[in-house]
């Protein structure tokens, strides 16, 4: 088997037919599997599957264990050389996952390769980078890639020990790079190769899920930084409180002159508090 392709799903009921559709159509000749693994989802995402998509391997979480363990628990179970990070939300171009796999191929101390997105108007969407990189023919060497879609060479995965688990989510890409470089190996992003990023359906669609996911981001950024740098554990608390303050009362002043928050502001107010206690314990 080629590849694994691994998609987390969180209620991603309305953007999986696009994404397991445009699955052939970016594999080319390779021989691959797809393995859905649900964390916990309350709407007809998985049944949809089940019934469309037989061939999908699914399986599914008692409860929604994060981004990382659901990726971990589908990369275990498939036998591809190669695992594909790919988000339910994220839409594989014609040939891209292909034309990933040959540059994998070619390149054998890289540990992991990511394709240049887009927002679906066009837009470059990442990784970041100067714009005269992304005119670059060959891989542009990156520090860090973001795990929305990325493909990873499974020997690399299983000598770094996977994805660290005690990320819930965010951050947990930047951990992964971190290790990945490491134990030696190179990081590329290929910006010839081109997919469609339709971010935050699974936020979107539960307030609770991305008030969890906001409050795990600013959780994930200590553990990250104690981990890595513990030197910086005080500075990144200290900046996380000097942030969430700020940004709290921006939106309190907007709900004060009659202005109505967004989702994302709202999550935000409802656990800044917790946040602001998490910092200083």
């Amino acid at each position: 088997m080629d590849v694994t392709i691994v998609i987390p799903n969180l209620n991603g009921a309305s953007v999986l037919p696009a994404t397991l559709a445009a699955v052939a159509a970016g594999s080319g000749l390779l021989t691959h599997e797809v393995v859905l693994v649900d964390n916990a989802s309350t709407d007809e995402s998985v049944a949809w599957v089940r019934r469309n998509h037989p061939e999908v391997i699914v399986l599914e979480n008692a409860e929604n264990l994060g981004f990382a363990a659901a990726c971990n628990r589908g990369g275990r179970y498939g036998t591809g050389r190669y695992v594909l990070l790919l988000n339910s939300d994220l839409t594989l171009l014609p040939d891209a996952l292909e034309q990933l796999v040959l540059c994998m191929d070619a390149q054998p101390r890289l540990g992991a390769l990511s394709p240049l997105m887009h927002w679906p108007d066009g837009r470059v969407q990442g990784p970041p980078m100067p714009p005269w990189r992304r005119r670059r023919i060959r891989p542009v060497p990156m520090g860090w890639l973001p795990g929305t879609c990325l493909l990873l060479r499974r020997d690399a995965l299983e000598r770094i020990d996977w994805l660290d688990e005690a990320f819930f989510f965010y951050n947990e890409d930047i951990d992964l790079s971190w290790r990945l470089r490491k134990a030696g190996y190179r990081l590329a992003c290929a910006t010839r190769i081109h997919v469609r990023h339709h971010e935050g359906v699974a936020t979107r669609s539960d307030p609770a899920v991305l008030a969890r996911a906001i409050r795990e981001g600013y959780a994930g950024s200590v553990l990250l930084a104690r981990k890595h740098h513990p030197w910086a554990v005080g500075l990144v608390r200290l900046g996380v409180r000097i942030e969430v303050a700020w940004r709290s009362a921006q939106v309190r002043r907007r709900v004060a002159s009659g202005q109505q928050p967004s989702p994302r502001e709202q999550a935000l107010l409802s656990v800044a508090a917790d946040v602001m206690t998490l910092m200083r314990s």
